[in-house]
């Protein structure tokens, strides 16, 4: 009886502690899938580099992943699990804290891809033990993938309505819009055209480096006011096609490009698409608009 009730309080410690690498490991993927815009090209671009490989703790974890499935099905390896759970654990809080612990804003999309994310860590109380741990560590990274498809599709409805709500907010004020963009040193451009002009008239900027399509069109929505004779937006972009369709929204009669440099290139696929999907914010401009080029 009683040995029976110290293998019961080993197996429980085993999972616990599984649960908290599990924890941790979901914390740092999902801060990053957040950093990166939910974005599956700009993650993949991030994590082929070592430092990208090295902030998302990719070998500890797929020490882990391979170590456990192989430790429960060697009887003899079974006992060095508690001791071996205990080191990777104090390994991964050690590093946490050398280069800042990271976790996501718990924003309504976090949420349902922490959801996701973490089902996978019932599977020990659903199967056996070692069986729910070897299946809830194959399927916790794609939890999270799951999490942003799923997610994605919801925030579709709202980016439409929020476009929507924007062209029409842009169309009432009718404000001089200015557009920037470029490979780099575009949120200065946009401080410093916006220090100039608020000298003398009712200015806003993008805040921040806050440049994505919902970045722009929420600080339409809810920071533009009657008054605003200026907005000036700064816009990111990281494939074909993403610029423009921003620029419909905002339609730019001004627009700046910083410059142009091989940053991002492997999203974009070449140089030279890299510079079509700059100058799409050229192309949005009419007849009467002017753009400034620093290349």
């Amino acid at each position: 009886m009683v040995s029976e009730f110290v293998l019961i309080l080993y197996f429980l410690i085993i999972y616990l502690l599984w649960l908290l690498t599990c924890v941790l490991q979901v914390l740092v993927w999902t801060y990053w899938v957040q950093v990166k815009e939910y974005r599956f090209d700009r993650l993949w671009s991030f994590f082929k580099t070592s430092d990208g490989k090295s902030k998302l703790f990719f070998y500890f974890f797929l020490l882990k992943s391979v170590s456990l499935p192989l430790g429960f099905l060697s009887k003899f390896l079974v006992p060095f699990t508690v001791p071996y759970l205990t080191i990777l654990l104090m390994i991964i809080i050690f590093k946490s804290k050398a280069i800042g612990f990271r976790k996501p804003v718990l924003t309504k999309r976090m949420q349902i891809i922490l959801l996701f994310s973490f089902l996978p860590l019932l599977m020990p109380l659903i199967l056996p033990l070692n069986l729910g741990i070897i299946l809830g560590e194959f399927l916790l990274p794609i939890g999270t993938v799951c999490g942003v498809v799923v997610t994605s599709y919801l925030t579709r409805k709202t980016k439409l309505k929020e476009k929507l709500e924007a062209v029409e907010k842009l169309r009432k004020v009718n404000p001089f819009v200015i557009a920037i963009t470029g490979s780099y040193g575009k949120t200065t451009t946009k401080d410093f055209v916006t220090h100039f002009l608020s000298q003398k008239y009712k200015t806003q900027k993008t805040e921040k480096s806050e440049n994505t399509f919902f970045g722009v069109v929420r600080t339409i929505n809810n920071k533009l006011t009657n008054d605003t004779r200026y907005f000036v937006c700064e816009i990111g972009a990281y494939k074909k096609g993403e610029i423009k369709e921003l620029a419909e929204v905002v339609k730019p009669k001004m627009a700046i490009i910083t410059g142009i440099e091989p940053q991002h290139v492997d999203l974009f696929g070449s140089m030279n698409n890299l510079k079509d999907a700059k100058f799409e914010i050229v192309d949005s401009l009419k007849n009467e608009g002017f753009a400034i080029f620093n290349l």
